[in-house]
């Protein structure tokens, strides 16, 4: 679906409508210049993607060695493709270098909606501050 979605996005945006709706997230509406440079490999959004090589992620991520930075991912992220985390959190975590630190929720959905995963965030930002 993403592939038909990206080639409809970059059509769209040829066509000089690229803030036409090309999909729904959830309830809030993604334009096609919003779907390219969030979905499209090397837009302007694509800080994370799991298929950038290590040097492309140190080359996005690599100046936020000069501070402290916390990487937060949950295992249950329903937004994540399964088999993406933890592997793309250390991958995060070595582009950026020595400042990054990597916390791993197990059992932590995107928005950390349980007590349990929600404290232990808590917990640990308190601790890291």
């Amino acid at each position: 679906e993403i592939n038909t979605l990206l080639e409809r996005a970059k059509s769209l945006i040829q066509q000089d409508r690229g803030k036409e709706i090309v999909y729904f997230y959830d309830t809030a509406p993604v334009s096609g210049q919003r779907f390219l440079d969030l979905f499209d490999k090397g837009g302007k959004d694509d800080m994370f993607s799991s298929d950038l090589t290590d040097s492309e992620l140190r080359g996005r991520l690599g100046h936020m060695d000069s501070f402290k930075t916390l990487i937060v991912i949950s295992l249950a992220d329903e937004y994540v493709p399964k088999d993406t985390y933890p592997r793309l959190g250390y991958r995060l975590k070595e582009a950026i270098g020595v400042s990054a630190e990597l916390l791993v929720i197990k059992n932590g959905d995107h928005s950390l909606t349980d007590k349990v995963t929600s404290d232990e965030f808590i917990n640990y930002v308190l601790k890291y501050l």
